[in-house]
C-alpha cells in the first residue's frame, strides 16, 4: 500500500500573504494582478503543487500557459521539481505551441488536412469575415468565442498586469483581463504588489505612469531600501 504524504507548507514556505491566498484559492475562477517582480511564476507553480497534493487534482488536469517559450520551459522546469514521478508531470508550454499541438491531434475533427497552413492575423480576420454569417454572427457587434463546455472556469487561474502587455505581437490583449469578470461571474481578483526587484524610488515613478484601467489597479511597493 503507498501513501502520499503531502506537507501543505512546503508548498506555501516563502510565500507572502497575497502570493499564499492565490495558491490556496478554492471555489471559483481566479484572477491574480501580478506587477513586474512579484512572483508571478513562483505562485503559479505553487499553485499548481497544491492543488495536486491539496485537492487531489491529476495532473492530467491542469495546463500551464504562457506566451513565450522561455517563459514556458523556466514554469515548466520549476512545476517539475516538485514532481517525483516524470509520467506524472504537469504538461503545459506557449498558448500558440499547445494550440497547434491540439488542433493538429484532430486535425480531421476540424475538417482540416494532417499539414494545415497557420496563418496570420490578417488572414485570420478575412475568414471569419467570411464564414461570420454562416454562423449567425452576421452583425458587426458579434464575434467568435471559444465554446466552454461544461473548460466553466471553476478551476480557472489567469495571472497577468494589464500594464505589462507586451506581447501585442503574440496577440496578447489587456482587454482579455478587463473582460474577464464579465464571461465569470464571482471571479475573485487577488492583488501581487510586493515587489522584490527594484527600489521604492523606482516603483513610485512606475506608479505614477504605468496605465490603470478600472477594477485593475494595483499599487507596487518593494522590499529593498529606497533610492
Amino acid at each position: 500500500m503507498f501513501i502520499c504524504m503531502f506537507d501543505e507548507s512546503d508548498v506555501l514556505d516563502g510565500l507572502n500573504e497575497q502570493q499564499r491566498r492565490a495558491v490556496t484559492h478554492q471555489g471559483g475562477p481566479l484572477l491574480v494582478l501580478a506587477g513586474a517582480g512579484t512572483g508571478k511564476t513562483r505562485t503559479l507553480v505553487a499553485r499548481a503543487a497544491w492543488l495536486r497534493g491539496a485537492q487531489g487534482v491529476p495532473a492530467s488536469r491542469i495546463l500551464l500557459l504562457t506566451f513565450t517559450r522561455r517563459a514556458a520551459s523556466d514554469m515548466l522546469a520549476r512545476a517539475a521539481a516538485g514532481s517525483g514521478d516524470s509520467a506524472e508531470r504537469i504538461c503545459g508550454g506557449t498558448f500558440h505551441a499547445i494550440a497547434h499541438k491540439i488542433i493538429r491531434q484532430h486535425a480531421e475533427s476540424f475538417s482540416l488536412p494532417p499539414q494545415f497552413t497557420i496563418l496570420d492575423p490578417g488572414d485570420v480576420a478575412d475568414i471569419l469575415d467570411v464564414l461570420r454569417p454562416d454562423h449567425g454572427l452576421a452583425d458587426s457587434g458579434q464575434s467568435f468565442r471559444w465554446a466552454r463546455g461544461k473548460p466553466d472556469g471553476k478551476q480557472l487561474t489567469c495571472v497577468g498586469d494589464d500594464a505589462q502587455a507586451i506581447y501585442g505581437f503574440r496577440g496578447a490583449d489587456p482587454a482579455h483581463l478587463r473582460q474577464l469578470a464579465a464571461d465569470y461571474p464571482g471571479l475573485e481578483i487577488v492583488r501581487l504588489d510586493r515587489n522584490y526587484r527594484s527600489r521604492q524610488g523606482i516603483l513610485d515613478l512606475a506608479n505614477l505612469i504605468r496605465p490603470s484601467a478600472p477594477g485593475l489597479d494595483l499599487t507596487l511597493t518593494g522590499t529593498a531600501a529606497r533610492g
